[in-house]
């Protein structure tokens, strides 16, 4: 082989490099972009997702509904209504916006100022509707999770997650965690006493509950044979809570009925005992 051939090949083996360099870049930026995107795709939907307190009677078809649907034998309503009619404040939903055919339709004519008006017109016609629906906005329940409160020991208390179910399309988008978290946090603060722990049960084989739980400090305390009714073994899983966490928590409960009693009625869990909670490594 000559010289000018074999000078000729490296400079080919030298572009084919080259070329092979500008598309593992060409890769790279677009998975970045892709990734870029879909975090921002993520936080948005979290965003959407509101998660909410249960409402009455007026919600307990969507809890049916959402729970019922990953049952092979459902439960009877007198069982939904014994969580439900006792610990209300242990129900919370994860809602969206109901999809709607009102989303504002821009045409290539218009300029924005026309734009601009036709949104403020469509906005102004939906909050008219809301208003005589009650000013309750429509949405579409795509998550639930229940707990309750067990009966009282020695000034004592623990609680108990009966339930937790997320509509399949919203799953794998951290909404159960975000749920377990928030029911945590309501347990803590809406209880009239300190909780020593808060415990639930799940079948063996069902790895990404067994997953979550875990991740989020639940740890495995004893297998229960033949547990549900398909004749599954379950695992119970028990989430320790420090007594440190409680401290004042007897005299903020005091006379005027409780702090956390009145945070309970409100309906609104106390932010910063979920944040004490996290820092101390008691949730993750």
């Amino acid at each position: 082989m000559s010289a000018t051939s074999r000078q000729q090949e490296q400079e080919q083996d030298q572009e084919q490099s080259r070329e092979e360099g500008r598309e593992q870049k060409q890769e790279q930026e677009q998975e970045q972009e892709q990734d870029q995107e879909q975090g921002q795709s993520e936080e948005q939907e979290q965003r959407r997702v509101q998660i909410r307190p249960y409402a009455g009677e007026s919600d307990l078809d969507r809890v049916r509904g959402l729970i019922d649907a990953q049952l092979s034998e459902p439960y009877t309503v007198y069982t939904y209504r014994y969580f439900l009619n006792r610990w209300p404040h242990l129900c919370l939903l994860a809602v969206v916006p109901a999809a709607t055919d009102e989303t504002p339709t821009l045409h290539a004519r218009t300029n924005g100022d026309d734009n601009e008006k036709r949104r403020k017109q469509q906005q102004q016609q939906r909050e008219k509707e809301q208003e005589q629906e009650g000013g309750q906005q429509k949405e579409e329940a795509v998550g639930v999770i229940i707990g309750k409160l067990e009966p009282a020991m020695m000034g004592r208390r623990k609680g108990y997650i009966g339930m937790i179910s997320i509509r399949e399309t919203y799953r794998r988008r951290g909404l159960a965690r975000r749920l377990l978290k928030s029911l945590i946090a309501t347990m803590v603060i809406s209880s009239d006493m300190p909780l020593t722990e808060i415990f639930l049960e799940t079948e063996v084989n069902n790895g990404p509950s067994l997953r979550l739980y875990e991740s989020v400090g639940f740890q495995r305390e004893k297998r229960l044979f033949r547990f549900y009714l398909n004749g599954n073994d379950s695992f119970r899983l028990v989430l320790p809570l420090p007594e440190a966490l409680f401290s004042g928590h007897d005299a903020a409960a005091g006379a005027a009925g409780g702090a956390a009693r009145v945070t309970r009625e409100q309906g609104s869990p106390d932010r910063r005992v979920l944040d004490r909670m996290v820092a101390n490594g008691d949730i993750m």
